[in-house]
């Protein structure tokens, strides 16, 4: 059974995935995949010649901090960086999907983006109320910071199960056991 968890930024479906991982399932984590792509030098170098020198460290990688204030302000470049990084990425998940076995649970934020209607047998939407949102995601990103990613997600619409997350890390605990019960 192949499973993914998405919603919007700082909705808790990291937790969720991790959770369905604490009960067999193998976590994929297409957030880590991105963070390791930014380091591989055909991306590397793509990036900054889109965005510029100034997004490198002294260590000449990437620094996700600089390249999030450039990049979520605009929405051109957002798209600019989805063509970059989306190829390899839905690559690299395809790849990972193939190789980790038949209990599968994939954290996944832009889940149409990236196609992965095409791996999974259900689907979890995540919500949360904006301001819990705001309260988990902050001081590490400002409200502005928040919205624009919000606005840059296509949320799905419609989900096997929808996932409440506004009363903590126990209350998911039983929802995830339900679910999978129910599976």
């Amino acid at each position: 059974m192949i499973l993914s968890v998405t919603g919007y930024v700082g909705v808790g479906k990291s937790t969720v995935a991790k959770l369905f991982s604490q009960q067999g399932y193998v976590l994929i984590d297409v957030d880590t995949i991105g963070h390791a792509l930014i380091k591989e030098k055909e991306i590397k170098d793509k990036l900054v010649a889109a965005f510029g020198i100034d997004i490198l460290v002294r260590d000449l990688e990437i620094d996700r901090q600089k390249l999030r204030d450039i990049v979520f302000k605009d929405d051109l470049k957002v798209k600019n960086i989805d063509k970059i990084i989306h190829p390899r990425l839905i690559e690299s998940l395809d790849l990972a999907v193939a190789e980790s076995g038949s209990d599968i649970i994939i954290d996944v934020a832009l889940y149409k983006e990236l196609s992965v209607n095409k791996h999974s047998d259900k689907t979890i939407l995540v919500t949360a109320d904006l301001q819990n949102v705001y309260d988990r995601l902050n001081p590490r990103f400002s409200k502005e910071e928040v919205l624009s990613m919000m606005n840059n997600q296509d949320i799905i619409t419609s989900a096997d199960y929808i996932i409440e997350n506004n009363r903590g890390v126990d209350d998911l605990r039983r929802v995830v056991e339900k679910i999978i019960e129910e599976i």
